[in-house]
């Protein structure tokens, strides 16, 4: 027997961790299983090809909200053309609601709920002996001509963890968990099905980290739901990776969790290495307890605000609009308090009303309105309309256009001080769409000068914008071509060779092709405040962007020669 595990992933830098675990836990019994990843935007002629020339049985699709669609287009066609093929579906897509998948598509011979390492192997275990697969606990399938399904077991050894082989994770993301569970009881999520946390041994999460570490991965994302459960195994964790040289790894964490020595081991990581991601979903205490999230605002934010200040870690948080009983005020008011934190990175999600899920159970109480087909997203609730979601699905790309890019960082500062920050990417969105530039990607040439024509509807100095927006632009845009709005009145070429004469260590060993020097009429050092006096830097991109501040009595001088 030659099973084979598929997994359709959303790009190829992404790779499935499922497959990898349910081959490492049955490759012990059934040498012969093996995986095959593919993408989305793949046709799906291509897919269901490719499987069939593998010869293959059983075959079993790890499905999610993003794949569910593929997937099953692909087995239908496997099907018809292999009849004697047992197809075999698991993950949370198809595991949460298993009758309706079952009835729905009879090309489907089992699915597994739940964790799948056990009752996979099991199944394996079953058709190699030629028996009925009845009665394994997680299953589900057809038995004489009815859909039956056999709850999971109360508790299951805890499976291998994977990475014998390594060799398909070069320039991609790993994915690889500590701890399987969740110890919270959030009504959207699945993982409050299956409360409670189990722990891999410690020693050998280090031994398969290491692997990984060593494969060149591009980023490893620790899948762990609160990867700072237990402080112990976090640190022990934490100083393992950083005793070696690799990618850099991702976490989900509990930010109130953070206590002080774990701040202060953070603030020893460089640049580069920790990206955090909290999900900190609403700031409204009636609106977190409405799904059975527990709240402490001025805990999380104090521990976020420390985090940001003391500790290179890079930090997204997570907001979720449409959740039951919060109104336009109240998201609006916590998109502002996580803005003001400044996160590296905003996420603004939709809630996704998932089968399975208490949520789902309680949505014609909460008045939920949500769409039939994957990912389910909220479409209105009796307590936020329709028409407030599509202005959010507007901010959402305008906040990452303009946030989320880095691009922007002292524009932005100076225009959240003349309009709070969701009315700022409101109205900056809807400046776009009047103009009939939000449905079209734009050079980021053209994001800087339509960011300058918006902030001036705002009456924002356009002398002092132009500053702060070609401060920006030369900080992240880099030696391209300024758009002539925010162009200013630039030095000629000569001056440059000028400064290096008379400020001959300014940027040693340059050439002047890696050097651009800008003035400036305010201290674009300084957004909140900018002070109206002469600005000279000197942009330096030899390795990334160093900025080097000309002294003023040689500006002084250089303005007096050339203006």
């Amino acid at each position: 027997m030659r099973p084979l595990l598929v997994a359709i992933n959303s790009m190829y830098i992404q790779t499935s961790l499922a497959v990898r675990c349910l081959q490492a836990h049955c490759q012990g019994e059934f040498p012969a299983i093996q995986y095959r990843e593919y993408q989305v935007g793949e046709p799906i002629s291509f897919i269901a090809g490719d499987i069939y020339q593998q010869q293959c049985n059983p075959v079993g699709f790890s499905c999610s909200i993003w794949n569910i669609v593929p997937t099953l287009q692909t087995a239908s066609i496997l099907k018809k053309v292999q009849k004697d093929l047992t197809i075999v579906l698991g993950g949370p897509e198809a595991g949460s609601d298993p009758e309706r998948i079952l009835r729905d598509h009879p090309h489907i011979d089992w699915i597994v709920c739940g964790e799948g390492e056990t009752p996979f192997l099991e199944l394996l275990r079953r058709m190699q002996r030629g028996e009925e697969p009845a009665g394994i606990p997680g299953l589900a399938g057809r038995m004489g001509g009815r859909i039956v399904c056999w709850p999971p077991a109360k508790a299951s050894p805890m499976p291998l963890l994977p990475y014998g082989k390594t060799d398909d994770l070069k320039n991609r993301i790993a994915y690889i968990e500590s701890s399987r569970g969740c110890p919270f009881w959030c009504s959207y999520c699945l993982s409050s099905r299956s409360p409670g946390v189990k722990y891999f041994p410690l020693e050998e999460v280090m031994t398969r980290l290491d692997r990984v570490m060593a494969a060149g991965p591009r980023e490893i994302k620790f899948v762990d739901r609160t990867f700072n459960l237990d402080r112990g195994r976090t640190l022990a964790i934490w100083s393992h990776i950083l005793d070696r040289n690799g990618p850099p790894c991702h976490f989900e964490i509990e930010g109130r969790l953070l206590d002080d020595g774990m701040l202060s081991f953070l603030g020893q990581v460089p640049q580069g290495r920790f990206n955090f991601e909290v999900g900190v979903q609403s700031t409204d205490p009636a609106v977190l307890a409405a799904v059975n999230r527990t709240a402490n605002w001025s805990r999380l934010r104090e521990r976020l605000l420390q985090l940001r200040g003391e500790t290179n870690v890079h930090l997204t948080l997570d907001l979720i609009a449409g959740l039951p009983e919060q109104t336009s005020a109240s998201f609006i008011r916590s998109f502002n308090e996580v803005y003001r934190l400044q996160p590296h990175r905003l996420q603004l999600n939709f809630l996704k009303v998932l089968p399975g899920t208490d949520l789902r159970q309680d949505a014609e109480r909460f008045g939920l309105v949500y769409a039939d087909h994957p990912p389910y997203e909220i479409l209105e609730t009796k307590a936020m309309p329709y028409e407030f979601i599509l202005e959010l699905k507007l901010v959402e790309r305008t906040v990452e256009r303009y946030y989320n890019s880095g691009r922007f960082p002292a524009a932005l500062a100076h225009l959240t001080s003349l309009l709070p920050p969701f009315d700022l990417f409101r109205s900056l969105g809807k400046h776009r769409q009047a103009q009939g530039l939000e449905r079209f990607e734009h050079q980021v040439p053209a994001l800087y000068h339509q960011l300058f024509r918006f902030g001036q509807t705002l009456g924002a100095s356009p002398d002092l914008l132009a500053d702060l927006l070609r401060y920006d632009f030369r900080r992240f845009a880099g030696k391209m071509p300024l758009p002539p709005a925010i162009k200013g009145s630039p030095l000629p070429r000569q001056a440059l060779s000028r400064l290096l004469e008379l400020a001959p260590n300014i940027a040693p060993g340059a050439a002047k092709h890696s050097l651009r020097l800008e003035t400036f009429a305010f201290d674009v050092t300084c957004p909140d405040a900018p002070a109206r006096r002469p600005l000279g830097l000197l942009f330096d991109y030899r390795e990334g962007c160093r900025i080097h501040r000309i002294p003023d009595p040689i500006l002084a001088q250089l303005m007096e020669e050339f203006h």
